[in-house]
């Protein structure tokens, strides 16, 4: 049983609750495999949908989420069922809880649902959302340096291929030797599409190589 606000509450503290990961790799890879893990995302809009857009949350906003969380958890009285949780970490632009049970899951969905820092709101998603987010980065290679904004070059590309691309978030771009390399947010349904391809996929007369980071 969870503790209340008796004498038994005083015995917890925010340390007895799951450490986070340090193991990006290990943590992505139990996410893989856990049916009631959820990612966590800032979003404009206070309405729970599958398909609203998911922006980036930093580490920073995470930690704080974790707080509010973690009080609420040794505060809160009456659960009834236990609260399971096997670990926790912000990775990238999402911040990630592997939650053990359907009660724990919709606990902390719950929880994070009331939570606004700086007039900002945040959702958890569930893995099997068919508007989950997955981490892609693709290369765009010297012959397409007249094209200044890369998601209308991939935007585009997607489009020519047939995949609907206006769930696209581009989180950074970085230079290499092979041109540049953006780094994205892309809904599941997405790279499903980009995956069913087999990389089949052309800005113009140049082919996109795509890397799936996560899943």
């Amino acid at each position: 049983m969870m503790p209340d606000r008796g004498q038994s509450a005083k015995k917890f503290k925010p340390t007895d609750l799951p450490k986070p990961a340090q193991n990006s790799a290990k943590i992505l890879a139990q996410l893989k495999n856990c049916p009631f893990g959820v990612n966590v995302y800032q979003t404009k809009s206070t309405k729970y949908t599958a398909q609203q857009q998911k922006n980036p949350v930093t580490e920073k906003e995470f930690t704080e989420i974790m707080a509010v969380i973690n009080q609420k958890w040794i505060e809160q009285s009456g659960f009834g069922e236990n609260l399971r949780i096997e670990g926790s970490e912000w990775h990238k632009d999402r911040g990630i809880i592997l939650c053990q049970d359907e009660f724990s899951r919709k606990w902390i969905q719950a929880s994070i649902d009331e939570i606004s820092i700086g007039g900002r709101f945040f959702k958890a998603w569930s893995t099997g959302d068919t508007g989950d987010v997955i981490d892609v980065s693709v290369i765009l290679g010297p012959a397409l340096d007249k094209c200044p904004d890369p998601r209308v070059v991939i935007s585009k590309a997607l489009e020519n291929a047939g995949i609907a691309a206006s769930n696209i978030e581009v989180v950074n771009v970085t230079s290499s030797n092979e041109g540049r390399r953006v780094g994205m947010l892309l809904d599941g349904q997405t790279v499903q599409a980009i995956q069913a391809k087999n990389g089949k996929i052309f800005a113009g007369l140049t082919q996109l190589n795509f890397s799936i980071n996560d899943f």
